[in-house]
């Protein structure tokens, strides 16, 4: 499946003469050729038509991102192009790519922009959702380092209070055999 790279502004990119035969859309780049975006050197992720190393027109680079935002558009009108012109996408009538500038039928920078609009909503609410869970993430840990602590110290108390109760009775027990030897003794000393 083919991914849409980042738009390019077209007038940034420098701009050669054109050769004498029209450029295929997989023309091959010179080895000292100074391709510097991903788009020119024919680096899209996953798409099957293009080589690792293989230049991409710029216009053609457009053509292609905009198919790819506009094809499955349910609201925009797919089926009124020219289909007299073999080899050309049928969304040819919904844009014109210029050497500067890329231009738009009625309505389509609209949608493009309601597109955009919806792209960045989904990473609002991606983004927001990640934070929420970061938060939930952090209390919970606040909260269960608390609850580790309040049971370390009742389980403190609980055995403070064992090691009294059984303290106590030893004392008790130590004071009870030395009364019966003491009285034994006293006894056996009388006779």
């Amino acid at each position: 499946r083919w991914s849409p790279p980042t738009p390019v502004n077209t007038s940034s990119l420098k701009t050669t003469s054109p050769p004498a035969t029209p450029p295929s859309p997989t023309t091959t780049a010179p080895s000292n050729s100074s391709a510097s975006s991903p788009a020119e050197l024919g680096e899209f992720e996953g798409d099957p038509t293009l080589e690792p190393g293989v230049a991409v027109d710029p216009g053609e680079e457009c053509a292609m991102v905009l198919e790819a935002l506009l094809v499955n558009d349910p609201v925009l009108d797919v089926s009124g192009g020219d289909s007299t012109n073999k080899g050309q996408s049928p969304l040819r009538h919904l844009y014109q790519v210029g050497t500067t500038r890329v231009y738009f039928a009625a309505g389509v920078l609209e949608r493009l922009e309601v597109l955009r609009m919806e792209a960045v909503a989904v990473a609002a609410k991606l983004a927001q959702s990640q934070v929420r869970r970061l938060l939930v993430c952090k209390r919970y840990t606040a909260q269960r380092k608390g609850a580790v602590k309040i049971q370390c110290v009742v389980r403190g108390r609980v055995a403070q209070r064992r090691f009294q109760t059984a303290q106590s009775a030893a004392t008790k027990l130590q004071a009870l055999v030395r009364r019966v030897m003491t009285k034994k003794g006293l006894e056996e000393a009388r006779m």
